[in-house]
């Protein structure tokens, strides 16, 4: 399986914006996750020497990934070396499932270090096995509702910690749900 796609973020424990991938198996063996930079100069010194990229897996069995996207490297399987070569390879070793399992699944992640532009990539997926699937997560199916607030902390809205009497002074937002729910918030700021 293929996917094309452009990285889009990271520092090195941070994943929050990182493209995520879904691979399943069902039988014990080996799949290999190859992830190729696309080399938009003619020649490899022309190349930016501070792209560093690397892969991380999850098994969705010890930390909850399915079908979600992760924020943080914690409790990863493999955790890659941030390299700035045009390929890196990664094999996942899958144990033969047992009674209890019917179906073996990673989070692929494929994370920038210290990001400074977008890095075009393709990530393939070979296996040993002969029931593998390999899709990217579609992030706007596991969020279909979405709100966002532009704010600032100024000299007039920055409060500091909760140590300090000025706290209420931050920039305070209130959500309320009828029903239950995963709720997820992402605060960003731009890189200057």
């Amino acid at each position: 399986s293929r996917n094309t796609s452009n990285t889009t973020t990271n520092n090195n424990n941070n994943t929050n914006s990182n493209d995520s991938n879904s691979t399943q198996s069902f039988d014990g063996g080996s799949v290999w996750i190859l992830l190729s930079k696309h080399m938009e100069a003619s020649k490899r010194h022309e190349q930016d020497k501070n792209d560093f990229l690397t892969l991380h897996v999850y098994d969705e069995s010890k930390v909850n990934t399915r079908d979600r996207r992760v924020f943080h490297r914690v409790g990863a399987l493999y955790t890659g070396v941030y390299i700035n070569s045009p390929h890196y390879l990664m094999r996942i070793d899958v144990d033969k499932k047992d009674a209890k399992q019917t179906v073996r699944r990673y989070t692929v992640i494929i994370s920038q270090y210290e990001k400074k532009h977008d890095v075009a990539f393709t990530i393939t997926a070979y296996s040993t096995l002969m029931r593998t699937r390999f899709r990217p997560i579609e992030d706007t199916k596991l969020w279909p509702y979405q709100k966002t607030f532009m704010g600032e902390w100024n000299k007039q809205y920055c409060g500091g910690s909760p140590n300090h009497d000025s706290f209420p002074q931050n920039p305070q937002f209130k959500i309320t749900t009828f029903v239950q729910t995963h709720l997820r918030f992402i605060l960003e700021a731009p890189i200057k």
